[in-house]
């Protein structure tokens, strides 16, 4: 499976200019695969092993600055939503409706990860149901990551007590990972 470098950028621009202090400790715990990506000039519209350059380096910078990988890959779900509506686009964010955030996000699923498709199974004001029903390589990093990115997207949109879980997932086995998110 592979993802685009755009996820991979978002990653690399989190340790860095975020947490500085830890780069150099990223780096040097990345293994040789994801050093060779992270040393040279990534290209966003480039397709690059999913493994090397998103679930590992997320891995590996969860536990270093939090200690866990759920809330590692979130905290990385919510700093590319960030970067997405960053600058002048974060302005018409604002004015944004859930559903055009519930739009994107699933636009940028689908986009960004080869060989993976998410659906809304249910949707109404307040709240959706998104089915993950393909990921060539289910990982935690994927499902936590996502979750992550809807939840800062509908906060830029003015949305409150967001909540999300997820009760089922394609790594534990069901025959897809299942996340509901309801706001105010």
């Amino acid at each position: 499976m592979k993802v685009k470098g755009k996820l991979a950028i978002y990653v690399l621009k989190l340790i860095k200019s975020m947490h500085p202090v830890y780069y150099n400790e990223w780096m040097k715990a990345l293994p040789i695969s994801s050093k060779e990506i992270f040393s040279k000039d990534i290209i966003s519209s480039g397709w690059y092993p999913a493994y090397d350059s998103f679930i590992v380096p997320i891995r590996i910078m969860s536990y270093i600055l939090f200690k866990d990988e759920q809330t590692g890959a979130w905290q990385s779900g919510r700093y590319s939503a960030k970067m997405e509506y960053s600058a002048i686009h974060r302005i018409f964010s604002k004015l944004a409706s859930p559903d055009s955030v519930i739009k994107k996000g699933m636009h940028i699923f689908n986009k960004n990860f080869e060989h993976s498709e998410i659906i809304i199974a249910k949707k109404d004001k307040s709240n959706v149901t998104f089915h993950i029903i393909k990921l060539a390589e289910p990982d935690p990093v994927f499902e936590d990551w996502f979750a992550g990115w809807m939840e800062e997207g509908l906060e830029i949109s003015g949305c409150n007590d967001i909540r999300i879980i997820i009760p089922k997932t394609l790594t534990s086995g069901a025959g897809l990972t299942e996340i509901i998110i309801s706001w105010k």
